[in-house]
């Protein structure tokens, strides 16, 4: 079996790749297209218009995939607070509508594209069904894609025998802006605010669980069409406690959630993004992924991968510093 992976240079994308030869499989990158001019409502005519002005990069994309069974594509525009719609639109939609056509023209079997669960919003619990309740312009452009493709694989003809939505939910590593912004926050405030006991689950991972789930999705004998990444056991107070909290104010769940959404009514996305992470972090979302495990699936990194990872972190710089903007990773909703 052949690999390629789209995006192998970014952060989920590289270690997808790692992670696939660390199992000894043959899986390489392949150039991108990179599309950021777009011209039509739809994706799908946004698509045919960006291949009819464009028809050698989409040719070259074609022949990138030759020989490939599977098509990993983790290209896109991992920008939760991001506000140009255009571009997000472009990336997260455009974009992998045309790879997903290029992969079926180069014979390849199986399309595993890189979604978020940003895509379902604040549904309780994320689950692997085709609901979505987008909350901002990145989500909305990741269901844009997804639905895209979903009508390729329903249309004779029009894309992969296999078509694979993926769904991380935010995504941790050494680093990264939210790892260093959570542990800048803990260690600035002598006592966290929580909701309730702090044991409603986070949906969070970390990279290296997500790099081989994406894996395992790629290689699996019959994956479902959605596959949304496997809680890691972390709970709001966990996870705080990981980061260093100590001490916790307990807040009753139902007013950190109401407090917060009605923050959140803002039309700014930063602004936006940054609230829903603390939501995310105070008052936690249930995680209902059967799709792996049913497979044989288990997380290859638990709960001490977390702690070296914080440990990592918090050996980074001045901690108590003023504490930055939360910027999400991919998959932050």
């Amino acid at each position: 079996m052949r690999i390629a992976v789209l995006g192998a240079t970014g952060f989920i994308g590289s270690s997808v790749v790692s992670a696939g030869r660390a199992q000894g499989l043959d899986i390489s990158g392949a150039p991108t297209i990179r599309i950021t001019d777009i011209a039509g409502a739809d994706v799908v005519s946004a698509s045919a218009a960006w291949m009819q002005a464009n028809p050698g990069d989409f040719r070259r994309q074609i022949e990138s995939l030759q020989g490939f069974d599977v098509v990993v594509n983790a290209a896109g525009a991992a920008a939760p607070a991001a506000r140009d719609h255009g571009l997000l639109f472009a990336a997260n939609a455009v974009q992998p509508a045309i790879a997903a056509l290029a992969a079926f023209e180069a014979g390849v079997r199986r399309f595993v594209h890189i979604s978020s669960a940003a895509v379902q919003g604040r549904l309780d619990p994320l689950d692997e069904t085709s609901r979505h309740l987008p909350l901002s312009p990145y989500a909305r452009s990741k269901v844009a894609g997804e639905q895209a493709l979903s009508n390729a694989a329903q249309r004779t003809g029009a894309g992969p025998a296999e078509m694979v939505v993926y769904r991380p939910p935010s995504v941790y590593g050494p680093g990264r802006p939210a790892t260093h912004a959570l542990a800048r926050l803990v260690a600035r405030l002598p006592a966290f605010p929580i909701g309730g006991r702090g044991d409603q689950p986070v949906p969070l991972a970390l990279i290296g669980n997500v790099a081989a789930g994406i894996v395992h999705a790629a290689t699996m004998a019959h994956p479902a069409e959605v596959i949304l990444q496997p809680w890691e056991g972390l709970t709001s107070r966990s996870l705080l406690e990981l980061f260093g909290a100590r001490r916790f104010v307990p807040i009753p769940e139902r007013l950190v959630r109401a407090g917060l959404r009605l923050a959140g009514n803002v039309h700014a996305p930063e602004l936006a993004s940054r609230l829903r992470w603390l939501e995310l972090t105070l008052a936690g979302q249930g995680i209902h992924a059967e799709a792996l495990a049913a497979s044989g699936f288990v997380l290859p990194l638990g709960r001490d991968a977390w702690a070296r990872m914080v440990e990592q972190e918090l050996l980074r710089g001045d901690l108590r510093a003023a504490v930055p903007a939360p910027i999400p990773d991919s998959g932050l909703r």
